[in-house]
């Protein structure tokens, strides 16, 4: 298994730690994996998550880099990179909104030209919480598949941090870069899901007493 992110929860107060945990470890397996679920076949990594009080130092495992457990798909080998936490706003995916809203939306895209899937709505590049992008399927309602209980978009995995079709979640900073400092903020982790796609790992909201959690996603 890969280190793939971890997460504190001082850092990211929006992710759903279980009680007595305040670190979220992800890791995968950087092969294909298929798995049947939800009406559908996966092809990726194997993904694990482990929860941990940090005050336990001797429950955090140092990881692996993708070169020391080979053969693994290239892709999926992450460069390490720091987190730069970025709050923002983001607004559901068009099939998650009522039908009359949709109609509005098509109505404003047309006269203005404005692109709502790309412009307004899911925030590209790798991200804590917010909605789920449906681009590449039809919107299905995703269950545990042991009890069957409602689960919520943890982390997305994506294979770049912004896209051609609108320069809205391409940061002003990054602009002025050089070609190759420009390649590096493109693709951070050097991660390729999906064939330039992403990985969402959705789990079931944990049980922790409720506390001030902020409503936008994580960038």
């Amino acid at each position: 298994m890969e280190s793939v992110a971890q997460f504190f929860l001082n850092d990211f107060p929006e992710i759903s730690y279980p009680v007595g945990c305040d670190l979220l470890q992800i890791y995968w397996c950087p092969n294909d994996h298929f798995i049947e679920y939800a009406e559908s076949d996966y092809e990726g990594p194997a993904v694990s998550l482990r929860w941990i009080d940090s005050a336990n130092r001797g429950e955090i495992g140092e990881g692996h880099s993708s070169a020391d457990v080979p053969p693994y798909e290239e892709s999926y080998g992450a460069r390490p990179c720091c987190i730069t936490p970025e709050r923002v706003v983001e607004f559901p995916y068009a099939e998650e909104l009522p039908v009359e809203i949709m109609r509005r939306l098509d109505a404003v895209d047309q006269a203005q030209g404005l692109r709502y899937q790309y412009a307004l709505s899911v925030a590209r590049g790798w991200k804590v919480g917010g909605w789920a992008s449906w681009h590449s399927t039809d919107k299905r309602k995703l269950s545990c598949p042991v009890c069957e209980g409602p689960v919520a978009l943890l982390l997305k995995v994506d294979s770049s941090e912004w896209d051609g079709a609108s320069d809205w979640w391409w940061p002003l900073e990054d602009r002025e870069l050089d070609r190759e400092a420009l390649a590096i903020a493109y693709e951070p982790t050097g991660v390729d899901v999906g064939r330039s796609g992403e990985l969402r790992v959705f789990c079931l909201p944990s049980r922790r007493p409720a506390r001030a959690r902020a409503r936008h996603p994580m960038n």
